[in-house]
């Protein structure tokens, strides 16, 4: 079992090549001072099964933090979204679970508010992208990829972020 110290600096391992300051700030407004032991529900075991994590992200208005778990989807995908404002908060689907910190934030309704999303474009059956667009708000980057897709049955569009990390 990891302590608060080695989630913490395993978060700032994480953190270590980030350099978009906008990206940054975000996340230093709901980072934790310090990680906090947590009971998380696992919901594919017997009922009433739970695991102990560390939350160390908590977005209250949008009831998202982000926990380190090495168990359940742990320890390939220990960062997970989680819900916050509850007891003991779920574990959820495998889908919420990631291999890095960056990874649980950048898929966070958190990181929506930020204007770091791009349309990009690749065509069907290929995986080269390309980003055709600036960037743009989240709502902004998902109009111009919902049009594009009505418009052009041979390519996909897709908003994502080029953040490097």
């Amino acid at each position: 079992m990891t302590n608060a110290a080695q989630v913490a600096a395993l978060l700032e391992e994480d953190l270590r090549n980030l350099r978009d300051p906008r990206v940054r700030a975000s996340i230093q407004a709901f980072r934790l001072p310090t990680p906090r032991l947590i009971r998380l529900a696992w919901d594919y075991g017997k009922p009433g099964d739970t695991y102990d994590g560390w939350l160390v992200f908590e977005d209250l208005e949008r009831r998202v933090g982000i926990a380190y778990c090495e168990q359940g989807f742990g320890p390939k995908n220990a960062w997970g979204l989680i819900n916050v404002g509850e007891s003991c908060p779920s574990m959820g689907m495998d889908s919420r679970w990631f291999r890095r910190f960056m990874d649980a934030y950048l898929d966070s309704f958190s990181a929506t508010d930020l204007p770091i999303w791009r349309v990009a474009r690749w065509t069907k059956g290929d995986t080269t992208r390309e980003h055709i667009t600036e960037e743009l708000s989240w709502e902004e980057a998902w109009g111009i990829v919902r049009r594009l897709a009505e418009d052009d049955a041979t390519h996909a569009y897709q908003a994502e972020h080029a953040i490097n990390y």
